[in-house]
């Protein structure tokens, strides 16, 4: 039974890769909301987003729903994001999840902002500048829901709302997230994943801004004339990764090694990989790459400011009287060219 289970989900990827056609870089730059490519939890940046496989809590519902489902009881994360330092970009986040019906499922809540400082206002009549400035506002959340099917499979599905808007134009889109895992060994070292990300229909820009005073056809007077956007598409990704727990280091120390197949509709491909160092449970180390095609080249070939190296750390400490709970300080670092990397520094509180 667990075979089939298995095979029912490798042979689901590779149905969903077929229909995605992704890696497809002729299309790069035409999706729209880039901000559901940007990661801004600390744990799996850390890692380079290559445990699909392996992620637990709150962070999963960025990457593979499943692992909501190994929280036993409930989870708070929070993160800040300094986005290519010197670009005056920083995101927040704020992820929730709890355990229900009697520990079998969990759900989930998220949302995350975007902030890019206040930008001088352009038009075609004024384009050095008008004097004024505004404020983009780029938001999303997320509500998850995710169970255990059987000792080797959990699944979860995401549902996200995602809006950017100015004061005078905005758009919102509405789209799911799916994702499994499944383990297998001796002491469940091996575990695999498959997610489907950012799935959802085309969407288009509206409001006042759109609009113009023009002559109607065939009429002497002047109204408001409003213009069609272009219909922008979501930026779909699908991942297939795996990792492998060695504990056989010691009952102290523990390591685990990730890989992810990162299948992208609008740009290229990517391969994942990242290790992760645990000292009981007080501190782990972590470390990924990665690599896509150019990605070692100059700047003016690679589509992506972002270097493949990544990095990060965790310090944890038990909380309560009986010393069930945990808090710990997550931080994680991406180098980039241009600009002064990308530095992640969160706090999760687990009861």
């Amino acid at each position: 039974m667990r075979k089939l289970h298995f095979m029912s989900i490798v042979a689901a990827g590779v149905l969903a890769a077929t229909l995605a056609q992704a890696g497809n870089d002729e299309k790069r730059g035409q999706a729209g909301f880039g901000q559901l490519l940007m990661n801004p939890w600390a744990r799996s940046s850390a890692l380079a987003g290559s445990n699909t496989a392996n992620i637990r809590g709150v962070e999963s519902m960025n990457f593979n729903v499943a692992g909501l489902s190994q929280i036993r009881s409930s989870e708070f994360v929070f993160s800040n994001t300094t986005w290519l330092q010197g670009s005056d970009t920083r995101i927040n986040a704020l992820g929730f999840a709890q355990s229900v019906g009697g520990g079998s499922g969990v759900i989930g809540l998220s949302v995350m902002s975007v902030g890019l400082g206040n930008l001088f206002e352009t038009t075609e009549d004024q384009p050095e500048g008008t004097g004024r400035t505004f404020t983009p506002q780029i938001f999303n959340g997320a509500f998850s829901y995710s169970r255990i099917f059987s000792n080797s499979i959990s699944g979860g599905i995401t549902l996200r709302v995602v809006n950017e808007s100015t004061p005078n134009i905005n758009a919102t889109g509405v789209l799911f997230d799916a994702g499994v895992q499944y383990k297998t060994g001796e002491r469940e070292e091996f575990k695999f994943g498959v997610s489907l990300r950012n799935v959802g229909p085309n969407v288009s820009y509206r409001g006042e801004g759109l609009t113009f005073r023009g002559n109607s056809p065939g009429a002497r007077f002047q109204n408001s004339v409003s213009q069609k956007s272009a219909s922008l598409q979501m930026p779909s990704l699908l991942n297939v990764g795996a990792s492998y727990d060695i504990n056989t280091l010691s009952t102290d120390h523990n390591l685990t090694v990730s890989a992810n197949f990162q299948s992208h509709t609008y740009t290229y491909d990517q391969i994942q990989g990242g290790v992760e160092y645990r000292f009981r449970s007080y501190a782990a180390l972590r470390a990924g790459i990665a690599y896509y095609q150019n990605v070692f080249s100059d700047v003016t070939e690679r589509t992506d400011v972002h270097r493949p190296f990544t990095g990060g750390f965790s310090l944890q400490l038990p909380i309560g009287e009986e010393k069930l709970g945990k808090v710990a300080l997550d931080y994680s670092y991406r180098s980039s060219n241009p600009f002064g990397g990308t530095h992640s520094i969160g706090l999760t509180v687990t009861l």
